[in-house]
Parts: structure tokens; C-alpha cells; sequence
């Protein structure tokens, strides 16, 4: 980086250039291409080569424009952009990154109340018998309306709530109001509701189903588990471990959006799922 750079690690596998002159933007990107450049070749260490990927985060401001905290900041954002990406690349920070941070953190707050003050709602969505028209489960969808953005896509805050781990409030509420609906239903009826990794990982997913069964006075065979890959590639021990639990108990387990990730049919062969769906 030569002389005019200090470089520090600020911790972790995490490190710090500071460049106090520039004569032109570009050449941060510049800096930023020598360092991709120098990580490319896999780095020899006794017998064995390691391959190392490394994300960069560049903000080149003016003098005096923004104090260390604000650049570091700035920089901080640009680097989780580069690794939002698909890491082994560059970032240079601009400022809609700012404000996409401060709308995130907004909503992260928001939805926290919104949890807390029961201001989520459920959509469902009906599977049909195709041989007889019938309407023969539905499935249950958290669906929220911000009193002043309107409603936040579902695509937006369900990973929000993974992120800060609220995820597991959600599913829970959405196990006993989906039962709780599903109870004044038609008898053939049943309601399938998502369960995500981080449920697995971080609840007690077994007895959320026997809390909202039992509430609600719902025939367990009329609730149905819906899990994704995702879920089965990250926490595939635990989940069986619960799968097999609720099988147990009747309850119908379907592997959701098969074919659209990993595609393996040794799920299919080792978890019991009563259904597979894309």
C-alpha cells in the first residue's frame, strides 16, 4: 500500500487501512484491486496451500469531510456490502448505503414492537385437491402493516427477524393463531405452518407445536410442519430429532421448495416427510 498507508487489525481476521492522501477516488479502488490480487493465489503454508477470500470496504472522502468514527462506520457498511456479494470483492461505500442502514435499523426496531404489541396478522394460502376442487389444507403466513411505511414484504422482514433472532416470537405466535383459526374450520381442513433453521436452532420447536395444540384444542393431525432445505442443510441432527417427535404425535411434516436448493432425495429417504412440495 506503500508509505502514506497505516495498517492495523482491529480484530478478529478484520484490518484497517488509512491512506491520508489522494489525489483521485479511483486510486482506492485501485488499493482496493492490489489487495483481491494479492489474496488470489492460494498461500503456502508448510505442506499444505490455503485459499483465502477476502472482502473489501472503501470510503474516500474529502478532507476533513467525516471524523475516524464516521469513516470507519462508512467503511464497515461497504465491507458487509462486498460479502453480501458473494465475498472475494471490493465495495465502495455510497450513500444510499447509509440510508438503506438506517431504514434497516428502523424496521428491525419497529418490528420488535410490532411482535411484542401482537400487530402482525395471517394470510393463508389454500393447496387444492385438483380431483375434487376442495380446499384441503391452507397455509399460514405472517403478513405485517407498518402503521406509517404501509406493508413491509414478507421477503424483507422474515430475514430481518432471523437476523436479530425474533424469528422464533414470530413462528410461535403464528403456531397458536393459525391452530386457533384452523380449530373453526371444516374438519377436512388442515393448516400448514413454516418452521425455519434458526427455530431449530435457537427454540424449543417441540413444544411450541405442543403449546398451540394444546390452546387452541386442535387434532394434532390437522396441523402440518413445513420445512425448507435450507433449514435440513444447517440443522439437519435437530430436525430430525424434532421431526421425528412430531411424527409421533400425528403431525404431518412437508419439506417446502424441493428442487429449488440443495435437491437431495437422501432427505427424502431419511426424514419423514408425509409430502414434498416446490
Amino acid at each position: 500500500m506503500g508509505p502514506q498507508c497505516t495498517l492495523a487489525r482491529l480484530g478478529g481476521d478484520e484490518f484497517i487501512i488509512y491512506r491520508n492522501q489522494m489525489n483521485d477516488p479511483a486510486e482506492a479502488e485501485q488499493d482496493a484491486d492490489a489487495i483481491l490480487q494479492a489474496f488470489a493465489q492460494p498461500i503456502g503454508l508448510i505442506e499444505t496451500a490455503l485459499s483465502v477470500n477476502v472482502s473489501v470496504g472503501v470510503v474516500a472522502n474529502p478532507p476533513a469531510a467525516d471524523d475516524l468514527d464516521a469513516l470507519m462506520a462508512k467503511a464497515d457498511l461497504a465491507l458487509y456490502a462486498a460479502k453480501g456479494e458473494g465475498k472475494a470483492r471490493s465495495q465502495i461505500f455510497h450513500a444510499q448505503m447509509d440510508v438503506d442502514y438506517h431504514y434497516r435499523q428502523r424496521l428491525k426496531a419497529d418490528l420488535e414492537k410490532a411482535i411484542a404489541e401482537g400487530a402482525l396478522t395471517l394470510a393463508f394460502q389454500p393447496l387444492m385437491d385438483m380431483a375434487s376442487g376442495q380446499v384441503v389444507c391452507c397455509e399460514a403466513l405472517a403478513r405485517w402493516d407498518h402503521p406509517t411505511l404501509g406493508p413491509i414484504s414478507p421477503t424483507v422482514f422474515i430475514p430481518l427477524a432471523e437476523e436479530t433472532g425474533q424469528i422464533t416470537d414470530i413462528t410461535r405466535w403464528v403456531l397458536c393463531a393459525a391452530a386457533r383459526q384452523c380449530r373453526k374450520w371444516p374438519e377436512q381442513i388442515s393448516v400448514a405452518v413454516n418452521i425455519s433453521a434458526r427455530d431449530f436452532r435457537g427454540g424449543d420447536v417441540a413444544q411450541m407445536v405442543t403449546d398451540a395444540l394444546d390452546s387452541s384444542g386442535l387434532a394434532p393431525h390437522r396441523l402440518e410442519i413445513e420445512v425448507t432445505e435450507s433449514a435440513l442443510i444447517e440443522e439437519r441432527d435437530l430436525a430430525q430429532a424434532v421431526l421425528d417427535m412430531l411424527v409421533e404425535r400425528g403431525i404431518g411434516i412437508a419439506l417446502d421448495d424441493f428442487g429449488t436448493g440443495y435437491s437431495s432425495l437422501s432427505y427424502l429417504q431419511a426424514l419423514p416427510f408425509s409430502k414434498a412440495q416446490d
